[in-house]
Parts: C-alpha cells; structure tokens; sequence
C-alpha cells in the first residue's frame, strides 16, 4: 500500500514544450506544493488500450484528477506540456462549450486510477475519452501523435496550474466568447504541429 504521507516538493512550472518563446504569452511561473495521493496498488487499472499502466513500486505522482461525479479518477507521472486552447467546432460540440482547454503528457504517463473512461472515435485520426456517468470530457488519443495523449485541463484537481499558451483552430471560433490572453491564433493547426502529414 501506498502510505497517504505527504511529500511537499516544489516543482518549477516552467515546462517542457514545442513552443518558442517568441510565443508571448507566457505566464510568470509559480512554484507549487506536489502531494502524492493515497493509492492501492489495485486501485490502478490495468488498460485494455495499452496507455495506462499498473503501478509497480512507489509512483511519482505530479497532479491527479477526473470526472464530476468522481467515477473515474486519474493520475499525471508527469509534468503535462503544451497547454492550448481548441476552437473546433468538434470540440465544441463534444464539450457543449466555446472552447477546450487541453494539455499533453506521454500515453503511458496518464494513469487511472480509479474506473474506466468510456471511449468514442469523434474523427477520422481522434478517440475522445469522458465519464460515462456524468459526461465530463476527460482526454483526446489522436493518431498522428501516437506516443501522447492530450487530457482536458479543467479535470484537474487544480486546473489554475497550467495557463494555455496557444489558440488552435481560431477560424471557428465562436464570436461572442473570447480569452484575456494574447496567445496565438492561428486559423487551423499550429505550424510546428507534429506528426501531421506533409503538404
């Protein structure tokens, strides 16, 4: 059994990313106490996708989180990167909201621990995950990523912590909402996407 002992460290937000800092939307980087939540070595499911993993020994827990009606229950082992916003209109359908606010871990990184996510292909290359008791959107496999998963960031625990960085798809943006940022907005995917097939 995992001990419920909290083990405060301060970890730098100043993340991994495919971002440059010509971005110009960066936040000032705040430091933040890391507590490892109480797990049982069961508590982790074992995945039927391949993307979650069965916790061997002591993890390291950075952040947890999960649904509205806590039915499925997650943990990051690692630091998400590459926060953004998303202005397509299937994710504004999926969500029932202007607009996703997502960020990236490695697949194997992204662990439940509690519950399973149902799964539907909303796409041609995308697989979204959410709670099939509540509906809370939970993350997004897409295929021309396949070592990475993007999760929503509003399922965290503390979803203050990470501030996109980026405007994907902002040519569908709905016009009446707007952000307090001044992120890029590109009309479609980001330039320096990777894994999208060459022109």
């Amino acid at each position: 059994m995992i001990t419920g002992r909290r083990t405060a460290a301060c970890l730098s937000l100043r993340r991994r990313s495919r971002l440059n800092a010509s971005d110009g939307c960066l936040r000032s980087s705040k430091r933040i106490e890391v507590r490892e939540p109480t797990l049982s070595h069961d508590d982790v499911k074992a995945p039927k996708t391949g993307c979650v993993h069965r916790v061997s020994g002591n993890p390291v827990v950075a952040h947890s989180g999960g649904c509205l009606c806590r039915s499925v229950r997650y943990a990051l082992t690692s630091e998400p990167f590459d926060a953004g916003f998303c202005h397509c209109r299937t994710c504004q359908l999926a969500s029932g909201a202007p607009v996703v606010a997502f960020a990236t871990v490695p697949r194997a990184d992204f662990v439940l621990i509690h519950g399973q996510p149902m799964r539907r292909r909303s796409s041609a290359v995308g697989e979204r995950w959410f709670c099939g008791e509540c509906g809370t959107p939970l993350a997004i496999l897409v295929e021309y990523q396949p070592a990475t998963l993007d999760f929503t960031i509003a399922s965290l625990d503390d979803p203050n912590t990470f501030a996109p960085r980026f405007h994907i798809w902002h040519d569908t943006h709905i016009r009446w909402f707007e952000t307090a940022d001044n992120c890029p907005r590109p009309a479609g995917f980001r330039a320096n996407t990777v894994g999208l097939p060459s022109k």
